[in-house]
């Protein structure tokens, strides 16, 4: 057998074992440890910038339909942080007045899992569509803020984006260059993916439709392997997925 021959069976047979172990669901106790080079420990990576900061933000919404009328975001939480610490931490509630007029419902499904029913009964105290909409930009079209968000660039853009539609403004995607995944991140980690010197978004996209058997990246699966509590009554509440988010 040649070299060239052997090489790739190496390879192949690598492939195998690794396969196999991500469906035991352990495969990170036997990837190799990463090469520390000198680009890893520069001055320019995030964790030595403290004063960096963060917006991590999360929505509810009437379904999971991502270019729908009769789909708008209709809780936002977010917490404007830095490595030191939260600054700011909000959460509004948006008075769709589609909601009275049966355009906008919610199925029952989603309100088992973000208790709906419950907060609408103080849907009279909640914020107009315009006011919570013009709140969170100013933090998310802040050039100086890195965004932050789990399955964002997934789900969560296109929920602001038909926020910014049914006022009728234009879309705005612009802020996009500073979005960080922790979704995509997660996966990254665990699959030791190596970002330098690729599109930082490109590569975060291309990690989200990357599937593995046994892998998980949820909120709840990531929180269950660093030892954060995880309070199943509370999930899928917008401010409580911000700030298991702000943890991992």
């Amino acid at each position: 057998m040649g070299r060239r021959a052997r090489r790739l069976l190496s390879e192949a047979e690598n492939q195998r074992f690794l396969l196999s172990v991500w469906r035991a669901g352990s495969y990170w106790k036997y990837l190799p440890k990463p090469r520390i080079t000198k680009t890893m420990i520069g001055e320019n990576l995030l964790r030595f910038n403290r004063k960096q900061k963060y917006l991590l933000w999360d929505t509810e919404t009437a379904s999971l339909s991502l270019n729908s009328k009769n789909n708008l975001p209709w809780e936002y939480g977010w917490i404007v942080a830095t490595l030191d610490g939260i600054i700011e931490e909000k959460e509004y509630h948006v008075k769709w007045p589609q909601f009275l007029t049966g355009e906008l419902q919610i199925g029952p499904v989603v309100d088992a899992m973000t208790g709906f029913s419950q907060k609408f009964q103080n849907y009279k105290n909640w914020t107009a569509p315009e006011v919570v909409l013009a709140e969170f930009e100013k933090r998310l079209y802040d050039e100086d803020m890195i965004v932050v968000a789990h399955n964002g660039l997934g789900f969560d853009v296109y929920m602001h984006n038909l926020h910014r539609r049914a006022l009728g403004k234009s879309s705005d995607y612009s802020y996009i260059p500073r979005f960080l995944d922790t979704n995509a991140i997660a996966k990254g980690w665990k699959l030791q993916y190596n970002f330098e010197g690729k599109n930082r978004i490109a590569a975060q996209y291309q990690l989200l439709d990357h599937r593995v058997r046994g892998m998980k990246t949820s909120i709840k699966a990531l929180c269950k392997e660093l030892g954060i509590p995880y309070d199943e009554t509370r999930a899928h509440h917008a401010t409580y997925d911000v700030s298991l988010m702000h943890q991992i």
